[in-house]
């Protein structure tokens, strides 16, 4: 057999074939590994958004006592917060909605009771970046709004969102408070920056809390949580490999065929 494949010049042909179909088909076991994985993971995700809400604290603790990693097991989950707003501190991220130009209003929340960090320094969260919501381009400035900038105690129910920046934004106006992304380290940076709040004594949490309620009376910001979005293609991406290699397969038999007839 080998020496029929060299006769017919296809010896390198055939070890380059079997080694592209090789890499082809475990590209594509790989994707359909990673297809069962995103699966796995938009069950879970959607199981923790649909949970009952419990108490920031116990969400915490229960994050870091799972197998899974301390972020991972805290996204999405529900949680019941209690706090008093920094207005002065608010944040507005860009986010056009269908309506016209609008904005994501991010403020700092005071906790009612310091949050046990099980993952070690600072001991005790103080501070919570809460997703209050969408206000139109007309309502971005507090002024406009201020019948919706509650500031006794509030207690309302959210989910956790990780701090996921977006690379690609455009860097922030800070003199305008316009962002482009949610970036909770700039963020919190600039809370301290701005000495509103003393550093020593102010430690934020490491995710975010996306209002599911209104946080506030009316003219607050409208809560927008939107479903989940994670994209699961790798079932295509996996096809797309092994249609390669099934490519590769008929392209090299019928050159073969045409070698060996030609050799004869």
């Amino acid at each position: 057999m080998l020496q029929r494949l060299r006769e017919a010049g296809l010896l390198w042909s055939t070890l380059a074939t079997i080694v592209a179909f090789a890499i082809l088909v475990s590209l594509g076991a790989w994707q359909w590994k990673r297809m069962h994985w995103k699966r796995g993971l938009l069950d879970r995700l959607e199981a923790a958004a649909a949970a009952a809400p419990v108490a920031l604290e116990r969400a915490v603790k229960a994050a870091a006592d799972t197998p899974l990693g301390f972020s991972e097991a805290l996204q999405y989950r529900r949680v019941e917060v209690h706090g008093t707003f920094d207005h002065a501190n608010e944040f507005h991220v860009w986010a056009p909605a269908r309506r016209g130009p609008a904005w994501q209003v991010v403020t700092p929340l005071s906790l009612a009771e310091r949050v046990a960090n099980p993952k070690g320094a600072p001991a005790r969260f103080t501070h919570v970046m809460v997703i209050r919501g969408i206000v139109p381009e007309a309502r971005k400035s507090p002024q406009s709004r201020a019948g919706g900038q509650a500031s006794d105690l509030l207690a309302f129910a959210g989910r956790i969102r990780l701090d996921a920046p977006n690379p690609s934004a455009p860097d922030p106006n800070v003199v305008k408070n316009q962002w482009y992304t949610r970036d909770l380290a700039r963020m919190t940076a600039e809370v301290a920056r701005a000495g509103r709040a003393a550093a020593s004594e102010t430690a934020f949490a490491p995710f975010f809390i996306e209002a599911a309620d209104r946080t506030g009376p009316q003219g607050a910001p409208e809560p927008d949580l939107a479903k989940l979005t994670l994209s699961n293609r790798h079932f295509e991406y996996a096809l797309t490999w092994w249609g390669l290699a099934a490519t590769l397969i008929g392209v090299y038999v019928a050159f073969a065929a045409t070698r060996l007839r030609g050799n004869r």
